[in-house]
């Protein structure tokens, strides 16, 4: 709707270049416009990462902790498959939540991050070392993120020891359409 009202502005300005106040005050409008479809573009990826939709989980892993390390100056591993697939699109978006929080930190120097595959799950191992991870490690966000993930059948287990927090989740694979278990 902003690209289409943006093309209708352009048509107008186009009409009033004739008039230097009109044609300015387009040109105003048109910029307001882009920074506001700029801005619902950074909040989409935000909200939900393209990244996770096309390339999985390890690789939105990967990129967050890269930018997040680089931009702090922090040291980090990462032992992740090249592509970890099988989970439920929530589960995997929750997932990805928990190591997004974690890197909310201003003070982190190291991180750590594991993925591992079994043939009924992920496990998500997530260290984060810093002057502030206590704080992080008691938010609100992450509890809620915990129960989200629980509700979806993981299992959590979380730590803090000294200046090292962590988090250990294993999430379920998702069941196939169409399987039959003997739960069933």
């Amino acid at each position: 709707m902003l690209a289409a009202a943006r093309m209708d502005l352009s048509r107008i300005a186009g009409r009033v270049a004739d008039d230097p106040e009109l044609h300015d005050q387009a040109a105003r409008v048109d910029q307001i416009l882009e920074q506001v479809i700029q801005n619902a573009r950074s909040e989409m990826q935000r909200l939900h990462p393209a990244l996770l939709d096309h390339f999985g989980l390890s690789v939105a892993l990967r990129h967050a902790v890269e930018e997040r390390c680089r931009a702090l100056g922090a040291e980090y591993t990462l032992e992740l498959p090249e592509f970890a697939g099988g989970v439920a699109a929530p589960a995997a978006l929750a997932a990805f939540r928990v190591v997004e929080l974690m890197l909310e930190g201003k003070t982190i120097r190291r991180v750590a991050l594991r993925l591992r595959e079994s043939a009924t799950s992920l496990q998500l191992l997530a260290e984060v070392a810093g002057d502030d991870v206590r704080d992080v490690a008691s938010s609100e966000d992450l509890r809620a993120l915990r129960l989200w993930l629980e509700s979806m059948g993981a299992t959590w287990s979380a730590g803090l020891r000294g200046d090292v927090a962590s988090v250990e989740l294993t999430v379920p694979r998702a069941k196939p359409a169409g399987v039959a278990t003997l739960a069933d």
